[in-house]
């Protein structure tokens, strides 16, 4: 079958800033660029195509060898158990999976193919695009290739193992538009939202791509490189605005999150550029995304005849002084655009929670300003291209994201609560043998004082409002102003570092039985696991922070700072068993490996 048509063609040309067309007029037919996905899925996804692939080859070497064509020896031997079955090469699997991982990279040059010489980067690479027609163009890509492979007839019986599995990833995958769950189907209309609590967005990690593909690949050797940098960072500021843009027409179109929500979001956004956030549009300068490009050795390849020339031309600023100028114009100054719309005029048309709390009562028939519901300016509740928005269908679509089944929403509150029905009974008993209480309703009152009381929590007093409010959020958004200004939830924290750091201890030797430490099996992670402090506001619980395959930094394991009380100690082993080990530590370390081992 022929590789699958898309709207754009092939970039030949370094980038022309002629061509750059962002916003909601369209935009050029060379510049498509989607939304990038979650790391881990792109990483296990690619991983299974890499397998195949190298079964595919190994068969190739197999009919060589049979046929008589001499083969040439490889250094490591490839087992004929990893070769491809025969449904594979028929279904033509292998060819299926390596397309989807071209079209990804394709529909998203900020997110770099490992395999992508710096050559080919710097003519492909351009910023994360949300014009609602890219994003449908990536939408509508996704959803044909998933035709594709569900039409196709596989005898899932006749696969080994691994196909069947690479098999049921590709279509997950697809179903979730090259794997992320938030701000990627058009259809969903979330991508008018804005930022959520966990800012698993494009838009929060604009970062990466800065660092990746213009710090570590558009290191520049002549003022034609100096130009191409800024047309990239032109790209940039370009999407920024409009995904502005996209949180402006959601408040037209009824696609707004509570307040609360709206909170979070704001929160996980500032966090994301703390610096900006804190200093305005020159705290990009501070930012560890742009340190590359700040670094002397960046500029190691312009001679001093070209940076006097620059000089010369650019009214006195040498090169590395004009790009900083770029980060500022092009990145700074757009993302400090940003936050200030979503914290200071976006946030007074979020809703009450009473009256949306998720996406089930969006749209919103009126847009809300302050807090009221303004009658006389209804919403359009339709997509740019005229479909009608649907929030309990957007969350259906983003849900079996993390359920990977086809489960409805009801179905899932249904199993919620027949779990419920079987565990509640088991807590009560929990609180009648804890209060030594006989009578239900006297012992879950007990217990819940109990777990409620101060002896549950790290801090055995309130935490004062001046550790607590706006002002504290702001001087305390670092360590160092952690240890100034919120002294006493700084002391606190001490005390939950410790009790983590000996239920790290104690879970670690449980895990011996389940586990090879040694060998070639061996998959437990050796990096150590530093604790830090959540410093965002709206951090409700703790989460972990993975290393990579070299172990050149340590893992991290965060704890929220801002809660109204840290704790309670009676869940950190829990918690701390699924943050850390055996839980995401050990996972990410697997996944990690595996990239490892596959492209390096």
């Amino acid at each position: 079958m022929e590789p699958l048509e898309t709207t754009g063609s092939e970039l030949d040309t370094m980038v022309d800033d002629s061509k750059v067309k962002f916003g909601r007029k369209g935009m050029s037919r060379e510049r498509i660029v989607t939304i990038v996905v979650l790391g881990v899925a792109v990483i296990i996804f690619i991983v299974g195509i890499v397998l195949i692939a190298v079964a595919a080859a190994a068969d190739k070497k197999d009919e060589e060898s049979s046929s008589g064509t001499p083969v040439k020896p490889t250094s490591i031997p490839v087992s004929s158990k990893c070769s491809l079955s025969e449904e594979a090469r028929r279904s033509g699997l292998p060819e299926f999976l390596s397309r989807v991982k071209a079209t990804y990279y394709k529909l998203h040059p900020y997110d770099l193919d490992p395999d992508a010489t710096t050559k080919r980067i710097k003519v492909e690479y351009v910023a994360y695009d949300p014009t609602p027609s890219v994003i449908k163009h990536r939408t509508d890509t996704a959803l044909t290739l998933l035709k594709e492979i569900n039409d196709k007839t596989i005898n899932t019986d006749a696969l080994k193992p691994r196909e069947r599995k690479a098999l049921a990833q590709v279509k997950h995958y697809l179903q979730h538009m090259f794997g992320q769950p938030y701000d990627v189907n058009y259809y969903a209309g979330d991508w008018m939202m804005g930022p959520n609590l966990f800012c698993w967005q494009p838009i929060c990690s604009l970062g990466y791509g800065v660092s990746s593909g213009l710090g570590i690949n558009h290191k520049p050797y002549n003022a034609s490189d100096v130009k191409l940098i800024e047309t990239k960072l032109k790209t940039h500021k370009a999407g920024i605005l409009q995904y502005i843009d996209n949180m402006k027409m959601g408040v037209r179109k009824g696609m707004v999150r509570s307040v609360e929500d709206c909170q979070a979001g704001t929160d996980a956004l500032k966090e994301s550029y703390k610096r900006i956030s804190l200093y305005n549009e020159t705290g990009v300068l501070q930012e560890w995304f742009v340190a590359t490009m700040l670094d002397p050795d960046y500029y190691s390849n312009i001679t001093e005849e070209i940076d006097n020339e620059w000089k010369n031309k650019h009214g006195g600023k040498n090169v590395s002084e004009t790009i900083k100028e770029y980060l500022v114009t092009y990145l700074g100054k757009p993302i400090h655009q940003l936050l200030s719309y979503v914290e200071n005029e976006h946030m007074r048309h979020c809703v009450p929670s009473n009256v949306s709390s998720g996406l089930a009562n969006l749209p919103l028939k009126y847009v809300w300003f302050d807090g009221k519901e303004n009658t006389s300016w209804p919403t359009d509740p339709k997509l740019p291209t005229g479909e009608p928005l649907n929030g309990p269908k957007a969350y259906s679509k983003i849900m079996s994201y993390f359920t990977t089944n086809a489960m409805t929403p009801m179905e899932v509150h249904e199993l919620g609560k027949k779990q419920l029905d079987i565990y509640y009974p088991m807590v009560v008993e929990i609180a009648r043998e804890v209060t030594g209480e006989t009578d239900n309703d006297t012992a879950i009152t007990k217990f819940r004082n109990k777990l409620n009381s101060s002896e549950s929590y790290f801090n055995s007093e309130p935490f004062p409002e001046n550790e607590s409010n706006k002002e504290a959020h702001r001087k305390c958004s670092d360590i160092d102003g952690a240890k100034k200004h919120c002294p006493k939830r700084w002391a606190a924290l001490q005390l939950w570092f410790d009790e983590a750091r000996k239920v790290m201890s104690l879970l670690e030797p449980k895990t011996i039985p389940f586990f090879y430490f040694t060998g070639d099996k061996a998959t437990t992670p050796t990096c150590p696991i530093d604790l830090l402090p959540d410093m965002n506001p709206s951090s409700g619980a703790q989460s972990y922070g993975s290393s990579n395959a070299d172990c050149t930094r340590s893992a991290k394991y965060n704890i929220p700072f801002f809660l109204n009380n840290f704790g309670p100690r009676y869940q950190e082993w829990s918690v701390n068993a699924h943050e850390a080990r055996p839980g995401h530590h050990t996972e990410v370390h697997i996944i990690s490996k595996m990239h490892f081992i596959s492209f390096h």
